[in-house]
């Protein structure tokens, strides 16, 4: 069901149901905090937590390769799992019969409750 979260983040033209969308944003939500949770840990084990203001560029300077490289991997899986999500909502909204551009209205203020209203309807 909720493949399309990793699979298919650029397919727009297809749609979703609504239970399918907000599965796949709990599973989003989830897995952003396991991997904000990872990100964290890594850190720690290079010790850029235990400086004081005075020590951050020789904290910086003193994380191995292997931390920059996890963090990297964690980066890049976050922005695809959003992306993921992202297509869900398109697909999504293209299921209520509405535009994906309305997604644009969540850079406004409160625009997002909008955005909320159309991914829950139908």
């Amino acid at each position: 069901m909720f493949k399309g979260l990793f699979l298919y983040p650029f397919n727009w033209a297809a749609r979703s149901t609504r239970k399918a969308f907000w599965v796949a944003f709990v599973i989003q939500f989830l897995l952003t905090i396991v991997i904000g949770i990872a990100s964290i840990l890594a850190l720690c084990t290079s010790g850029i937590f235990s400086v004081t203001p005075n020590n951050v560029t020789w904290a910086v300077s003193h994380i191995t390769f292997l931390t920059w490289l996890i963090e990297l991997i964690l980066f890049i899986l976050l922005v695809w799992i959003k992306l993921g999500l992202l297509g869900y909502a398109v697909r999504r909204l293209h299921d209520a019969n509405y535009s994906g551009w309305w997604l644009w209205l969540i850079i406004i203020p409160f625009g997002w409750i909008i955005v909320v209203i159309f991914l829950l309807l139908l």
